[in-house]
């Protein structure tokens, strides 16, 4: 995704995770304070994305690509119809041919 604006701001928190130590170094901790983080932005109306999300369910990809998720649904019908393509990030929960109705426009990608 791209941001609507012209300006826009990458924050990024780079940590690495420990097996032994302190709690506050463990995989599950960091874990769960990335999703608070996530968490206080949503209630606080701040608009983040994530690089390279882990989105569970199609409605938080739905959410994740906003506005543009007509678009690349359309996309994603007209150029992989066989459900191919990234398969792994569950992104089509259930990609059935009857989710994508073919296109009736030939539109590109790089109107996009």
């Amino acid at each position: 995704m791209t941001p609507d604006e012209e300006v826009f701001y990458l924050v990024a928190l780079l940590r690495s995770a420990l097996t032994d130590g302190e709690e506050t170094q463990k995989l599950e901790y960091l874990k769960d304070q990335n999703r608070r983080i996530l968490e206080f932005c949503e209630q606080a109306k701040i608009n983040v994305k994530q690089y390279l999300p882990h989105h569970a369910t199609q409605e938080e990809w739905v959410a994740h690509f906003g506005d543009k998720w007509d678009r690349f649904r359309s996309l994603k019908a007209e150029f992989d119809p066989r459900h191919i393509l990234a398969t792994g990030q569950r992104i089509f929960q259930n990609p059935s041919l009857s989710l994508f109705p073919p296109s009736s426009s030939s539109s590109s990608a790089a109107s996009w």
